[in-house]
């Protein structure tokens, strides 16, 4: 049990709102609404307060499309006054003898349990999934892993500030290029190491776009052609041809015939345009 002595603060709620409270009939996430409602009026002594939807989202979690049909139906109902007057709508608690407490003719209650529990599920699959992927699968010395942090440590070359990520979801990422799209783990390494080396204009381009392994796998198709392009354009022959490769080109050795036409020539030029 909580002790009165170690809570900081209280709502005060009038207890005839308090009784009314028994015999009003709400879905589950029209009651999360009407208490944020209820917390920023009453919680800081104000009859009506601006409360936007991203504040109440923010409370409730519930998804915006909701959050105004939600309230939208507690104003018909009379149970909650909204102003929107001004930029942001204002809400507060109407008085509950006017109060539509009954469920009669009412699908509201029924709609909403059911999108209720369809998000509710769905978060929770999410969450577990969070959990799971917090979970470590992936040993430092697997492919996976290797892959994955070889691409953060090439980042933080660049960026030594770059915030540390989650690596065992990005070796998941990994795996799927692996296991999923039939990926060779020494082309991975090679887009990798090739797209955080800024080495040209289109690596460079690229560095600042590849910042996880999961836009590395939607990429992955693109940086290929990309970098075997790339690759082609710097590695020319004249460039890697060896020292000893390079011959001098030999003088032309002309006859004594060709040297006695050659001055009949430049002879007959000079005459002409001297």
């Amino acid at each position: 049990m909580v002790s009165s002595k170690n809570i900081k603060g209280f709502l005060k709620v009038p207890n005839e709102i308090a009784d009314a409270f028994q015999l009003l009939h709400l879905s589950g996430n029209q009651w999360r609404l009407l208490w944020v409602i209820i917390r920023f009026t009453y919680g800081w002594n104000k009859s009506i307060d601006q409360i936007s939807l991203s504040l109440f989202e923010k409370h409730t979690g519930i998804e915006r499309r909701n959050l105004k049909r939600n309230l939208d139906v507690m104003v018909e109902k009379n149970i909650i006054h909204k102003d929107g007057s001004g930029r942001i709508v204002k809400y507060g608690l109407q008085g509950h003898v006017n109060w539509q407490t009954g469920v009669e003719n009412d699908t509201s209650v029924k709609n909403d349990t059911a999108t209720s529990v369809e998000t509710d599920t769905e978060t929770s699959v999410n969450n577990d999934t969070h959990k799971r992927h917090k979970t470590i699968k992936y040993s430092p010395t697997s492919i996976e892993f290797r892959l994955a942090n070889l691409l953060f440590i090439l980042i933080l070359k660049r960026s030594s500030k770059h915030k540390k990520p989650d690596l065992q979801m990005w070796a998941s990422h990994i795996e799927k290029m692996i296991c999923l799209d039939n990926r060779e783990a020494s082309d991975i390494e090679a887009v990798v190491r090739w797209c955080q080396s800024a080495d040209s204009k289109v690596s460079e381009f690229w560095s600042n776009s590849i910042l996880c392994t999961e836009t590395l796998r939607r990429q992955f198709d693109r940086l290929m052609l990309l970098m075997e392009a790339d690759k082609t354009k710097i590695k020319s022959p004249e460039i890697n041809q060896p020292l000893n490769a390079y011959k001098a080109i030999p003088k032309p050795v002309r006859t004594p015939k060709q040297k006695e036409e050659m001055r009949k020539k430049i002879q007959e030029a000079r005459e002409k345009f001297l």
